[in-house]
């Protein structure tokens, strides 16, 4: 409905929104501006606990988000993308975005199935990647990463700015 609103010149009213959930080890944040939804990370997964089912869809639900248009993950480690496959599960996701760089290693793209994430939905980004979201710019910069380094070194340059503001998310980069 937001597209339809923005085409007919409607704006939401929601203010703009960054919200960090506390998800233990890992990360998840929540960007909310002109009814869109943008999750960075989606916190931990482990053997026994899931934060995407426990801690961030009850969250989002408890924010009044009914659906995700975007869910960028930084890198492949656990703690950073183990909440997807609840997420895709509880609620519509439009795409989930990741860094080409990780787009032929082979535990990363098994969590990917295991989550429920169709290759449609799935964006590869390469460097200097830039979006437009309501009034806000999303800048995204992937490093080069090879197989073989940690994947850290591999994580993804998140740059949100407008309305005099601006947040920078880098993922486990050192």
């Amino acid at each position: 409905s937001a597209v339809i609103g923005g085409a007919l010149g409607w704006r939401n009213t929601e203010p703009t929104r960054l919200t960090f959930l506390s998800v233990g080890q890992g990360d998840c944040a929540v960007f909310q501006t002109d009814g869109y939804t943008v999750l960075i990370d989606v916190g931990p997964k482990t053997n026994f606990s899931d934060a995407g089912k426990k801690i961030v869809l009850p969250d989002l639900r408890k924010m009044g988000i009914e659906s995700i248009d975007l869910i960028l993950l930084s890198h492949p480690d656990t703690d950073h993308i183990g909440g997807l496959g609840a997420l895709l599960k509880g609620m519509p996701v439009g795409r989930v975005a990741l860094s080409s760089s990780f787009e032929h290693y082979e535990s990363l793209l098994a969590h990917l199935r295991e989550a429920g994430c169709s290759a449609g939905q799935t964006i590869w980004l390469g460097a200097g990647q830039r979006a437009q979201i309501g009034d806000f710019s999303l800048e995204i910069d992937c490093p080069e990463w090879h197989d073989g380094e940690p994947d850290n070194d591999g994580s993804e340059f998140v740059r949100l700015s407008g309305d005099g503001v601006s947040a920078v998310f880098t993922g486990d980069s050192d």
